[in-house]
């Protein structure tokens, strides 16, 4: 279940260069996030245009300390099986988290999960108080992250 989600404490970061395969995304100002480019183009193929109008995936990825400051680092994700959703349902079920543990476990040892990614086919990237919801419900807490495409 989501509650059982573990967050790195700070005092564990381990430290890094900056990396070159990796673009900062997010607003100017926050925190420092740092998308590897292959996850950032495999998010973007998801998004495309003839894909189901709403598609999601997890992402994987660790804090670290490095010489600009803390960043968040994803560098990993995964689309889930039955993942294409209705914002009305409870997309994240038991069922749900178990298949995201196991991902996780198997593909992206080591990391943590820090989010999740969403695209919604002709719709904005404006948050809504469903989408809002459903993030405080199953990633809340420091340095989790929602990034969102609308293609």
């Amino acid at each position: 279940m989501a509650n059982e989600q573990k967050t790195c404490n700070p005092s564990e970061w381990q430290t890094r260069n900056l990396p070159k395969n990796f673009r900062q995304i997010g607003e100017p100002g926050s925190k420092k996030i740092y998308m590897e480019d292959y996850v950032y183009t495999y998010l973007n193929k998801l998004a495309q245009p003839g894909n189901i109008y709403a598609r999601g995936a997890i992402l994987f990825g660790n804090m670290y300390k490095t010489s600009t400051g803390n960043g968040l680092f994803i560098s990993g994700a995964a689309a889930c099986q039955n993942f294409e959703f209705d914002l009305e349902n409870n997309i994240f079920t038991e069922e749900n988290w178990s298949d995201i543990y196991r991902i996780r476990d198997t593909f992206f040892p080591g990391m943590e999960i820090v989010g999740w990614f969403l695209s919604r086919m002709g719709f904005s990237v404006d948050l809504n108080d469903k989408i809002i919801r459903i993030h405080m419900d199953n990633f809340s807490g420091e340095n989790k992250v929602l990034y969102m495409i609308d293609a």
